[in-house]
């Protein structure tokens, strides 16, 4: 009867599948957060309060509950998801710290500057 018990305790290859593709959601989104964050050896909950603690600071944290963590986390990978053209990242008190991205600056510059070549005259 032991081995029985045993044997249903085994994860399926599904079940595994589906903690490997939460776990490279997670890591993934945290580093999104925080570009240099390590997480190996880190479990899913200290993955989640290092990449809040390097968003929002250290003092928001310390206090702050697993869930809380996980919801100040689910909070800031969501304001990072709504803004893929500028790659915004949130800041502690408000505002935003932006990656350096194109956003179509050099596209508008070349047509301002090349403008005239496609003009005819009269």
């Amino acid at each position: 009867m032991k081995v029985a018990d045993a044997e249903k305790k085994v994860p399926t290859a599904a079940a595994l599948d589906s903690l490997a593709q939460a776990r490279a959601t997670l890591i993934g989104d945290a580093q999104k957060l925080a570009k240099d964050l390590k997480v190996e050896g880190l479990t899913d909950e200290n993955i989640r309060r290092a990449a809040v603690t390097a968003v929002y600071g250290a003092d928001l944290v310390k206090d702050s509950s697993d869930a809380e963590v996980a919801g100040m986390f689910k909070a800031a990978v969501g304001s990072v998801k709504k803004d893929p053209v500028r790659g915004a990242f949130p800041m502690p008190g408000g505002g935003t710290q932006h990656q350096d991205a194109d956003n179509g600056q050099s596209a508008y510059e070349a047509r301002l500057r090349d403008s005239w070549k496609g003009q005819k005259t009269a």
